[in-house]
Parts: structure tokens; sequence; C-alpha cells
């Protein structure tokens, strides 16, 4: 079998092919976003002349990203009450306690705790 080397012409053009298909690997991947923080509790009945719940985690809560109506993403919160969306960048609203706005920059984290009211 006959192994012919590729000229030149042809080297530059698998260069640019792979640099074409990288570009549009990393474009897509910096589109991304994350969104963290925690759900707080707030409300309850008073004790002493307080909230029962003043700010503390909420753990186990299903959180809902939608954009534009439809959902998107659920997570569930973790013991201390933390949640985490990687989503395209956007604006969602993020609903399981009270319906909130977060926006979604590409290649942030951003921070946005979600208060959750208790009757």
């Amino acid at each position: 079998m006959k192994v012919r080397a590729m000229n030149r012409s042809g080297r530059q053009l698998l260069a640019v092919a792979l640099l074409v298909t990288l570009a549009g690997c990393t474009r897509h991947g910096s589109q991304l976003g994350t969104v963290t923080g925690v759900a707080r509790m707030y409300g309850g009945p008073l004790v002493h002349g307080k909230m029962a719940d003043d700010g503390n985690p909420g753990p186990g809560i299903t959180l809902t990203a939608t954009h534009n109506g439809r959902p998107v993403a659920s997570v569930v919160t973790g013991a201390d009450g933390s949640y985490r969306f990687t989503l395209a960048a956007g604006s969602y609203v993020v609903t399981g306690c009270a319906g909130i706005t977060v926006v979604v920059t590409a290649g942030h984290i951003d921070q946005q705790d979600i208060g959750c009211p208790i009757p």
C-alpha cells in the first residue's frame, strides 16, 4: 500500500476546518451561565415576637426554571437550602417558592437567594 503525504493546501484546509469546529464548540459552551443561591424560609407563626422562620434555609424544595412560559429545568434544594441551575443565557422565572425572575449571564455564576413565604 502506497501512502501519500498531504500537500500544503490540504493541510491548511484541514487546519481551518478544525479551527472552525473548535470555535463552534467554544461559542456554544460560553453561552451557558449559572445561577445559584439559597431558598430561605420567611414567615410562620410568631414566636416570642419573631417569625418562626426568619431566613432559615429551606431543604427539599423543588424549584423550576421557565423560559417564555415553558419549563426548562428543575432542581431540588439541598439540605442547606442551596440550589444551582446551569442554563443558556437569558431571563427565567423560578417557581417553587415565590416566583422570581433571574437573569443568567453567559460565562458567569450569579448569586440570587429565593424567599419562600410560610403562611
